[in-house]
């Protein structure tokens, strides 16, 4: 779904919904996914996007400790996925681009890095990092998904 905050070339923002079927507890929960994708400047854009699982029905702890670990396992290899094809797509175009003004074949070499191409990544080593604050600023409790407290259920991820 568009969401009504979107304006033409410069932000949209789509709201998704996944159900999933096919897995155990499927009716417990669906996933819900923001993509923003924002322009930069006249040729770059950057695309924000955050995930969230909502619960229909109250699982018990186990159960939805065992829904929660699957569920952001697949949303990361999701996105891992996503970004890896999205690099090919960049990759591709940037070659097209300097085909175009230079007139001449890119290289292999060139192809994997273009020029001024710049792109943030973050490492789950910073996410490790968040999850210790985390814990600590909760009191130090043992600390995985399962182990939260009610107003931490729907906790949000940002790729």
């Amino acid at each position: 779904t568009l969401h009504k905050s979107s304006t033409r070339g410069e932000c949209y923002v789509v709201d998704s919904e996944v159900i999933t079927s096919g897995i155990p507890y499927q009716d417990y929960f669906y996933t819900v996914h923001r993509y923003c994708l924002t322009s930069v400047n006249k040729h770059k854009s950057r695309l924000r996007v955050s995930s969230d699982i909502c619960y229909r029905k109250q699982p018990w702890s186990l159960v939805k400790a065992l829904i929660e670990k699957n569920t952001w396992s697949g949303i990361e290899e999701y996105y891992r996925h996503m970004e890896m094809e999205v690099c090919k797509l960049e990759t591709l175009l940037q070659s097209e681009v300097s085909v175009v003004s230079t007139g001449e074949v890119p290289s292999a070499d060139s192809a994997k890095t273009p020029p001024g191409l710049r792109r943030r990544k973050r490492t789950c080593a910073r996410r490790a990092g968040e999850r210790e604050r985390e814990r600590e600023g909760a009191g130090g409790g043992a600390g995985d998904r399962g182990d939260r407290g009610i107003g931490d259920e729907r906790e949000r991820r940002e790729a």
